[in-house]
């Protein structure tokens, strides 16, 4: 990993800032008018090197930082280059190609204990991204093995944990932007290949209206790969699909031979068809722990109705969620499950991340 990461390169970044990095020396020329703004919160007075990410500066410890990431270890032990004209407050300055906000919310990760506490604790989904990509990429380990917790839990992989979350997992999503945190988490998790992660996350991702998805910046931004963009897309549809059926089937119903009042729970079905009608994707959700038309199907059944659906209820989550990560193009369940309990990062006796068993 050093050698692919310490390398001179011309970066240019998504605000037209480019940089000449020479990480040997850790000589970065600045080419563009515009002056990086000090974070307000990751900027110390007693901090011995700056790290720049687009237009921001951190001002931080290089002996923190070398605690918990063995790249940056790695990179302060190179020979520092002397020449005062290239430091900035009297520290070297180290050019990240990473954005600022990915860079903050992985320091103050680091400085910060309540910022991002370990699981149950809530923490938000698009920090839990951002700690997640960036720990992976400069080998935090304990800071990734946090993030993929979290991840682990709200997204799981069988369907009893599932249900067993129903929406009250630790991670949290801001209002009017779950689709853009929902993108963000799996563009990380496809990057790092993290696929366990990706079929609860898509199922989510596809409940929201298909527009709200190709509209979003992230769609076109080449930071996903035409292969998942085509996979997404017809799982999507199989999805869409899937719900019909299931609506279908609740707005058919007939009541069973043993019904108390076959004309109430008849009217109660029409009466709860003609609510629904015309209603946008993500209102109903055959996965949910308890439908999210419960109140207002289910429980304006009689006893002897709602018991003889419970059946066909469960038995339309199990094959939804068997058939989830297929439906987006990915490998079955047992499978997904095998590459999970290979997949995480510790640290060895010399204090090198490796992926252990």
């Amino acid at each position: 990993m050093k050698s692919s990461l310490l390398q001179s390169r011309n970066i240019q970044l998504s605000g037209g800032n480019i940089f000449e990095i020479d990480a040997l020396t850790q000589r970065i020329i600045y080419m563009n008018d515009q002056s990086p703004q000090n974070d307000p919160d990751l900027y110390f007075e007693d901090g011995n090197v700056i790290f720049q990410a687009q237009n921001t500066n951190f001002r931080l410890h290089r002996s923190i930082i070398a605690t918990r990431s063995s790249v940056f270890r790695d990179m302060f032990s190179f020979p520092q280059h002397s020449d005062a004209s290239d430091r900035v407050d009297g520290c070297v300055v180290i050019c990240l190609p990473d954005s600022a906000e990915d860079m903050q919310s992985f320091f103050l990760a680091i400085y910060d204990f309540s910022y991002f506490n370990p699981y149950p604790c809530p923490v938000n989904a698009e920090t839990v991204a951002s700690v997640l990509a960036i720990s992976h990429k400069y080998d935090a380990s304990a800071l990734f093995n946090r993030a993929h917790e979290h991840l682990s839990h709200v997204l799981p992989c069988t369907l009893d944990e599932w249900l067993e979350i129903n929406g009250t997992g630790s991670v949290t999503f801001s209002p009017n932007r779950v689709v853009h945190a929902l993108l963000k988490i799996i563009i990380v998790t496809s990057t790092i290949n993290a696929v366990w992660l990706l079929p609860t996350a898509l199922y989510i991702l596809c409940n929201h209206p298909l527009e709200r998805i190709l509209d979003h910046p992230y769609w076109n931004s080449g930071e996903i790969s035409e292969s998942l963009k085509r996979n997404i897309l017809v799982g999507y549809k199989k999805q869409l699909v899937s719900i019909l059926h299931r609506v279908r089937d609740l707005t058919t119903y007939a009541p069973t031979d043993r019904c108390i009042s076959q004309r109430l729970c008849t009217a109660s079905v029409r009466a709860w068809d003609r609510s629904h009608r015309g209603k946008p994707i993500g209102w109903f959700s055959p996965m949910s722990k308890k439908d999210s038309c419960d109140a207002s199907y289910y429980d304006a059944l009689c006893k002897e109705c709602a018991a003889n659906l419970k059946p066909s209820i469960q038995n339309a989550k199990e094959e939804m969620w068997n058939s989830l990560p297929l439906n987006f193009g990915l490998p079955a369940w047992e499978e997904l499950k095998r590459l999970k309990e290979g997949f995480t990062l510790v640290e060895n006796a010399k204090g090198e991340s490796i992926v252990a068993p």
